[in-house]
């Protein structure tokens, strides 16, 4: 993998799959099936607008590589084959939103194809570039600065250090309590609530959600129960796993006291 990154330019070469997992500057890789060479760039602009480029390339037994740089690449007798490919990023960018849209060869940007994104956490955009529908390479961004507070995303707090779920307050509870938890990379969470028998009482979360810290509200009085509740001792367990194929994900389980 070549890595170059400076207050100008960031860039990333390797195998995409190798790449999973791994932040490159401002620039989360989500893990892909493909086993094809590809090559990022983010470049950072002192404009308004970036550019990120997607390429890849099938992979070739006579490219010469010294462990750091490309010293040659010699496909052999057939032309270098580009494959379109669709990658998922987690681009991080001060901005309250960004739009997002494809270039065509003279870097004229397509509106009829431009997506707006917003943040799942602050200053973190979950994006998917897709070169199959586009038909490009290329794509350009343009980000729009300002205060965004998402619903359920504690502003104030940074990207946490580390994954781990919270005593529930107020606890014991009447009938309405929160249950905050933290996300050190972005994952599939779920939240559930259990009697002392193992048996699922509700599911508070089931989705994908970025790095950072969140609160999910247990309404006994509202909430979509599976079985019947009253009075008594509850756990609840937090699972998210982990963008990286090696991880084996978190899961960590507190006890709530019920009292009607």
């Amino acid at each position: 993998m070549v890595l170059v990154v400076t207050n100008k330019y960031q860039s990333v070469t390797g195998f995409f799959n190798t790449l999973a997992g791994k932040r490159v500057g401002n620039i989360f890789f989500y893990p892909t099936d493909k086993e094809y060479f590809g090559s990022l760039s983010y470049i950072i602009l002192d404009k308004e607008r970036d550019l990120i480029t997607l390429v890849s390339k099938t992979q070739n037994t006579n490219m010469i590589w010294n462990g750091t740089t490309t010293i040659n690449n010699n496909w052999g007798r057939t032309p270098t084959q580009i494959y379109p490919i669709k990658l998922k990023l987690d681009l991080a960018i001060t901005a309250d939103s960004i739009r997002v849209y494809p270039l065509d060869t003279r870097g004229q940007e397509s509106e009829s194809t431009a997506r707006t994104y917003k943040p799942f956490v602050l200053y973190h955009f979950m994006i998917d570039l897709d070169q199959t529908v586009n038909g490009t390479l290329w794509f350009g961004i343009k980000k729009y600065a300002g205060p965004f507070v998402l619903p359920g995303v504690e502003e104030a707090e940074e990207i946490p250090t580390e994954t781990k779920l919270m005593q529930n307050y107020p606890n014991p509870f009447n009938s309405t309590t929160v249950i905050s938890y933290k996300l050190q990379s972005a994952s599939h969470v779920t939240l559930k609530i259990y009697d002392v028998l193992g048996r699922e009482i509700a599911k508070l979360v089931d989705e994908y959600k970025q790095a950072g810290t969140y609160k999910a509200t247990f309404d006994t009085r509202h909430a979509e129960l599976s079985r019947s509740i009253s009075s008594g001792i509850y756990f609840y367990r937090l699972t998210a796993g982990d963008p990286s194929p090696a991880s084996e994900g978190y899961v960590q389980t507190r006890k709530l006291t019920l009292i009607r």
